[in-house]
Formats: structure tokens, sequence, C-alpha cells
């Protein structure tokens, strides 16, 4: 009532303000007076809806801070924005690092605070979206016999083990044979997503066939040794080889490598195997001379020395009464194996043979002659 003005405009919203108002006569009216009178001026607060923004998170992620939902607002006037919110609202979630896939409400956690507006709160929506599976390697494995199955390790971004049946489910393919490329297939399924294909290798066995070694002695005849081991490694049951195309020696030898063929028995795969062969040796050793006893007419025991053991040859003593002629007076020579081609010769030294020995005079005592 002591400043007055022809407008009066107000800015912010008030409450019931108290205006007062006069009447300033106007020209020639003097009949009238001009008084004082009041009334109620109220503005009150406009609406502003804040709506928070929908959202995702994959499955897993921790907790996110109040910054990760934010809002947007609608029914600011005169052009103003959100700098006019003395406090700004704040808006969360249940969400958890277990929540399951699905959706949540983002509701207002803590309200905000504008002079002139009403704020109205919409939720929004968080959808928590599927992780990511991952699958580490798969190792080698060696042929045998029957489908590999081998263990998967399967973990989400973070690293955590998922749980087969629940997360994923595991499919083999071409599992059996060293001939193929196995593979596992994963799908991961619940709270996670994506198909992921791993490869393995199967490997051959490996094997060492041996065959063996042997030492004949002659007899005229040819020889062989057909037996082979398994120096390492094995087959798998119902599966395995069969051997042929050995070796034979028949002549006095040494050192002769036991050759043999193999093939495969049917079912068994040559692939699924990788197999080393060692060779026996086969060697021929001469024929023992055994000392045989002569009889007839020929004998003459009175002369003949006893052959120790182990002698193979043994020979009459020879005693001859001199004859100027200097003839050959080589003793006999026995042994078990008659018309078998042996030819002897004879020394006295043992360095020095012939096959022939003279005496031409007479010997002082028993000459001792060394024949082979």
């Amino acid at each position: 009532e002591a400043t007055w003005a022809s407008d009066l405009a107000f800015t912010n919203v008030v409450a019931a303000q108290k205006v007062y108002f006069r009447a300033i006569p106007q020209g020639d009216v003097p009949n009238y007076v001009g008084t004082n009178g009041y009334a109620y001026v109220t503005i009150t607060k406009a609406v502003l809806t804040v709506t928070a923004d929908d959202q995702e998170i994959v499955f897993g992620t921790d907790v996110p801070g109040a910054s990760f939902y934010d809002f947007a607002c609608s029914g600011f006037t005169n052009g103003e924005d959100r700098t006019v919110l003395e406090v700004e609202p704040t808006f969360g979630s249940a969400y958890t690092a277990t929540t399951p896939v699905g959706t949540l409400d983002i509701t207002n956690a803590t309200p905000g605070v504008a002079r002139n507006y009403e704020l109205v709160y919409v939720d929004g929506t968080l959808t928590v979206t599927k992780d990511r599976g991952y699958v580490g390697p798969i190792d080698s494995k060696t042929y045998k016999g029957a489908p590999w199955e081998p263990d998967v390790t399967a973990t989400n971004a973070a690293g955590d083990v998922l749980v087969e049946g629940t997360d994923y489910t595991v499919a083999y393919h071409d599992n059996v044979h060293a001939t193929n490329l196995a593979y596992a297939v994963v799908t991961f399924a619940g709270n996670y997503d994506g198909v992921v294909t791993n490869y393995f290798a199967i490997l051959p066995r490996r094997m060492t066939l041996a065959s063996g070694s042997e030492t004949f002695t002659y007899d005229g005849n040819s020889h062989s040794n057909v037996g082979v081991t398994v120096a390492s490694g094995s087959f798998v049951a119902g599966e395995g080889v069969t051997t042929n195309g050995f070796a034979e020696v028949k002549d006095v030898c040494s050192g002769i490598d036991n050759d043999f063929s193999y093939g495969f028995l049917d079912g068994t795969l040559a692939a699924d195997y990788e197999i080393t062969v060692e060779k026996g040796e086969l060697a021929v050793v001469p024929a023992p001379v055994v000392p045989k006893d002569p009889s007839g007419p020929a004998a003459n025991p009175g002369n003949r020395p006893k052959p120790a053991e182990g002698v193979t040859l043994w020979a009459e003593n020879v005693v001859k009464v001199y004859d100027g002629l200097g003839t050959n007076v080589v003793p006999q020579v026995y042994n078990a194996v008659e018309g078998n081609g042996f030819a002897y010769e004879y020394s006295t030294n043992e360095v020095d043979w012939t096959s022939d020995l003279a005496f031409t005079n007479v010997t002082e005592g028993a000459q001792k002659v060394y024949f082979r």
C-alpha cells in the first residue's frame, strides 16, 4: 500500500498473495471519490513429469551407481530446463548381480525439488540381458575305440565357471576315430547366450611291434621266427593286426633283420594306430662236429687218445718206421658227420698250416701235430 503500479507481475509461485488496489478518478467525475480495496492472487506450481530412462544391463554385472539411472523431464515453461531443479531426483531398481534375465521397474528413489514445479514421476524399465558364454580349449585325446566326450569348461565374461545342464548343453561330433577332427558344440541357455564350437584332435595310438630274435644251428633247412610281441602300447579290445612275410635263414650267417609285414584286422582302422616296427635278429651257427668213435679194421684203439669234453675233432696217433721217403704221415681225423665235405689242415706250431705234413727224419720223441 505504499508502492503502486499500473501493472503487477508475479514470476514465481505464490500462495494467496494479497493485492491492494485503488481507484484514481480520470477526467471530470465530481460526483465520485476514489477508494482502496484488495484481492488475493495465487500462482500454483506447474506439473513437471520426470520419466526414468529405460536401461539395459548384462546379467551378472555389478550393481550400478545412481548415475546409471538417468531421467528426462517434460513440462518446463517459458524455455526453462533442468537447471531450475534445485535438487535433482534419483532413480533405482531392485537389480543385483544375481537377478535373472528379464525386466525390472526403475522407480524414483529420492525426490527432486523445483520451486515452481510439482514433480510427477514415471517409472522406467531395466532389462537384464543374457551374458555371453565362453568355452576354454579342449585337450587332444588318444584313440580309445569309443566316443570321446571330454569335459568342457564354460565361463561367463567375468570368468565364473558355469554349470552344465543349467547354463549350457554340449553335443559331440566325429569323436571316435583319429581320422576325424572332433568337435563339441556348446549351446548356452538360461542367463547366457551364444553357441560355441570347439575342436579337438583324436590322436592315433602309438605302438611298437617287435619281431623275435633267434639263433639256429645249421641243419640244411630254412628257419624263421614268426613271433611278434607288442613292445609298447596296446590295441583296443577286439582290434589288432595279422603278421606274415617273416625273414628266413638257412646258411651260416649273423645279424640278419627279422623283417615281417603286418595288416590290420577287419574293423581296425590304420589311421587309429601309429605303429613302429622293431626287428629282431636271426643267425645261423655252424653245426657242431661231435667226435665219432671209429670202428672196424681201421680202428687202432691202442694209439687213439680219448677225446676231451668239448673237443669236436680227434685223431689217431701215428707211429711209422723211417723209410727215407719223407712221405705224408698226418694223422687220421675223425668227426661225427660222414661225407660232409670237411677238409683238414695240419701244423706243428699252430701258426703255419698245410694240407700235407711230411716228416723225413726220425723224430725226437712224439711230435705234436695240430689239426683243424
